[in-house]
Formats: structure tokens, sequence, C-alpha cells
């Protein structure tokens, strides 16, 4: 039990100190390059003409937008971008624990955690029962939606947690023969969930790395905007 906090312990370092040499970098990029961009057009050729009159609030902004659209949507997509680079750094920390945990052959620690999400929605389901989904034209997504609240109220590792859900939100069932009375449903589902995450735990920081190109890509824009 102890080794199993202490691994525990050790992917949520994993996870955490990924997501935020990602998204503190990332963030650091986006407010800084918002914070040169932004002095630019303050003291560009559009806002110290007197261009935009003595308008204010909503009027001022429809104002610097007609003005310099390309220089306002440039500052506006890297501020905006903020959001994606938490999204990414979330991402690339789960993938990074996945690649861990299935480089150290650590899926026994997953199993029991998903037992215990199937346990409040897929007991040990009879045959009669499997036919009546098959009959009944039986909709596994309720199931899967079920199954993800389960996990999201556990009290188990974050990152763990986040892998899981993934796995559940990939899993697919339309080529399952529900009405095979040999049918082990728990088996087939742990071993889709495990493959969901197998395939998914390539951790890559090409999109992040775009994304911080595309910061200095705005500002340049919006320099050579101001030069024209």
């Amino acid at each position: 039990m102890l080794d199993k906090i202490k691994y525990a312990a050790k992917l949520s370092f994993i996870g955490g100190s990924s997501f935020l040499k990602i998204f503190i970098v990332g963030s650091f990029s986006a407010v800084f390059s918002f914070a040169i961009g932004l002095l630019l057009f303050i003291y560009g050729p559009y806002l110290g003409v007197g261009n935009i009159g003595g308008s204010a609030g909503l009027m001022a902004l429809l104002a610097v937008f007609v003005i310099a659209p390309i220089q306002s949507i440039s500052l506006t997509m890297i501020l905006i971008s903020n959001y994606f680079i938490f999204s990414m750094a979330s991402s690339y920390a789960v993938k990074k624990v996945a690649n861990r945990l299935l480089n150290d052959k650590g899926e026994a620690l997953l199993y029991p955690l998903i037992d215990k999400a199937l346990d409040k929605v897929i007991s040990d389901t009879s045959v009669a029962d499997k036919q009546n989904w098959v009959q009944k034209g039986f909709d596994f997504s309720l199931v899967q939606m079920q199954i993800v609240n389960n996990i999201k109220n556990q009290s188990e590792n974050k990152w763990i947690k986040k892998m899981l859900i993934y796995g559940f939100k990939k899993l697919s069932v339309d080529d399952i023969p529900f009405n095979d009375p040999k049918l082990n449903i728990r088996e087939i589902i742990k071993d889709r969930v495990i493959n969901a995450i197998r395939e998914m735990a390539s951790p890559s920081k090409k999109k992040f790395w775009y994304m911080i190109l595309f910061h200095w890509i705005a500002v340049l824009v919006i320099l050579i905007m101001n030069l024209i």
C-alpha cells in the first residue's frame, strides 16, 4: 500500500511539474508578447493622431477595430491564446503521466479504479440484461456519462482520473455483441480503456511551440503594419 502511495505521489509530481513548465512558459510568452504588441499599437500611427477622437467605452473599442483591424485582431488572439495554453499544458501533463505509467508497466494501478467506476453503473450483468440492451437499442453513451461522473467524484490522483476520463470518453462499444452469453463486459471495457490510454500516451510539445511562435508572429505583424 505504501509503495502505491509513493508511486501515485511520483505521478502527481510528474503531472504537476509538466503542467507548470508548459503553462508558465506559455503564459509568460502570451503576457510579454501582448504587452509589447500593445505598446507598439499605442505608440503607432493610429492612436496617436486623434483617430478615435473623444469617444469612449464600446464606441472607442469599435473605432480601434475599424481603424486598425489587423493589429486589433492580433492582440485579441494573443489574449485568447492563454486559454489554449492552459488546455495544452493539461493535455501534455496527462500524456506525460500516462507515458510514465505505461513505461513502468503500471497498468495494474488502473484496474481497481476502473472497477470502482464500473461498480456503480455496471454490476454483474446477466445474459437477460444484455439481451434487453440489444432489443431496446442500448445507448452506451448514457453509461459513459455516468462512469465519467463517478471517476470525477473519486478521491484519487488528479492525473490518473484525467487519464481514465479520457479512456472512457474514447471507449467505443458499437462492435460488441451484447447478446453473446459468454461476453464479459467488464474485461472488454477495461481492455479498451487501457488501449485508449496507450494510444494517447505520446507527449509532444509541437503544438505548444507553434503557439509560442504565433505570439511573436503576431507582434511582428503589428510592427510591420505600423511601418506601412
